[in-house]
C-alpha cells in the first residue's frame, strides 16, 4: 500500500480545502504546527499537557490536549483571517492522537469548547498536519485515495471567546469507521464527538 504523509488544511469558515504534498509516494513522518504568538491581556493559558488533559473513546482511540493558548493574532497561514470582535481573543487549541487501536479516523466540522458558565463557542477554522492515503494513481499523485489522520496527527484548532470567558472543555468532533472498502470507501462511518477537559 501506498502511503504519504501531508499538511492538511481544513478551513470551516470558507469550506476550502488544501493540500500540500511533503514527500514522495512513502510514509513520512509530519512536522508540528508553528505555536501562535499571544498578545493582549488575559487570563494565563494551559501551555502544558497533563494526563486529564486527554480523553479515550474506550480504548480505540487517545486524543490528547498538547497546549491551550490565548492570543490576538490569528494563528493560522489561511487566505481569509476572522476578523477578531472586540473584547474577544482566539483561543487556540493543539491536539495530538495518540493512539489508535481500532478503526480509522477523519475529520468533522462541529467543534466547540464550553465555557465555565455553559456557552458554547464554535472553532472558526481547523487545521491537521498528519495525513496518509491508502492509494495513491502512481501515473498523478495528485488522484489520492482513502485519506485519514494517523497516529501522531496533531490539529490545531481555532475558538474566539470572550476575553472574560474560561473555557473548561473542548467537544472535539469527528468521523470514526471501521474499514476501507475496495474503492477505498470508508465502512461503516459513525460522526463522533468526544469531550477533553481544560481547566
Amino acid at each position: 500500500m501506498n502511503s504519504l504523509c501531508a499538511i492538511f488544511t481544513h478551513m470551516t469558515g470558507n469550506k476550502l480545502i488544501a493540500v500540500l504534498i511533503l514527500a514522495a509516494i512513502m510514509l513520512c513522518a509530519c512536522a508540528a504546527p508553528a505555536a501562535p504568538s499571544t498578545s493582549g491581556e488575559s487570563p494565563a493559558p494551559a501551555s502544558e499537557p497533563s494526563g486529564s488533559h486527554s480523553a479515550s473513546t474506550g480504548g480505540k482511540i487517545e486524543f490528547v490536549l498538547n497546549q491551550l493558548e490565548r492570543t490576538k493574532t490569528w494563528p493560522l497561514e489561511t487566505t481569509n483571517n476572522p476578523v477578531l470582535t472586540d473584547n474577544n481573543d482566539f483561543v487556540v487549541a493543539f491536539i495530538n492522537i495518540s493512539s489508535i487501536n481500532e478503526g480509522h479516523v477523519w475529520l468533522q466540522e462541529g467543534s466547540y469548547i464550553i465555557d465555565s458558565e455553559g456557552k458554547e463557542y464554535k472553532e472558526e477554522d481547523t487545521a491537521w498536519r498528519g495525513i496518509k492515503f491508502g492509494y495513491i494513481d502512481p501515473s498523478d499523485v495528485s488522484k489520492m485515495k482513502g485519506a485519514e489522520l494517523t497516529e501522531g496527527a496533531e490539529g490545531t484548532l481555532v475558538f474566539q471567546l470572550p476575553v472574560s470567558a474560561q473555557p473548561v472543555k473542548l467537544r472535539l468532533a469527528y468521523l470514526f469507521f471501521q474499514s476501507w472498502s475496495k474503492d477505498w470507501e470508508p465502512e461503516f462511518q459513525e460522526e463522533c464527538y468526544i469531550d477533553i477537559p481544560l481547566d
